[in-house]
């Protein structure tokens, strides 16, 4: 699907954030199916650090996290060379409306509640990789 909307030569890239390996993982085994680069940070700082030094077509960031939560990390995010514009879908356990509230302040596109079906997260990320193509 990606091949006509990125070009064959490139593949969309993907950050996915999250503490939970298993989440992670997951994220990056269905993106790449789906002809995705995904690489993946354990944590807030990490993904600071790999944001700075790659371009990405999108980042999930995982909301609660040891240290750095996602919603700080969001908001860290903002204040960086091109993140204002670095588009950006929350992955969350939680249900708390504030939350979700300062997700979209911060320019959150989205979220996607845990435990997530596979369909939803493909849907999400194919519309979203489609409206920056």
């Amino acid at each position: 699907m990606f091949e006509r909307l990125f070009g064959r030569k490139r593949k969309p890239r993907i950050l996915a954030v999250d503490d939970d390996p298993h989440i992670a993982g997951l994220v990056k085994t269905i993106m790449e199916g789906r002809g995705c680069k995904v690489d993946i940070a354990p944590d807030g700082d990490q993904a600071l650090k790999q944001f700075q030094s790659k371009k990405y077509d999108l980042i999930i960031l995982d909301v609660r996290m040891p240290g750095r939560d996602g919603l700080e990390t969001l908001e860290m995010l903002r204040l960086l060379p091109g993140g204002a514009k670095q588009n950006v879908i929350m992955l969350t356990s939680e249900s708390i409306m504030t939350t979700f509230n300062r997700a979209f302040e911060l320019g959150a596109l989205d979220y996607i509640a845990k435990p997530f079906a596979l369909k939803d997260l493909v849907t999400k990320v194919e519309t979203y990789l489609s409206k920056k193509a």
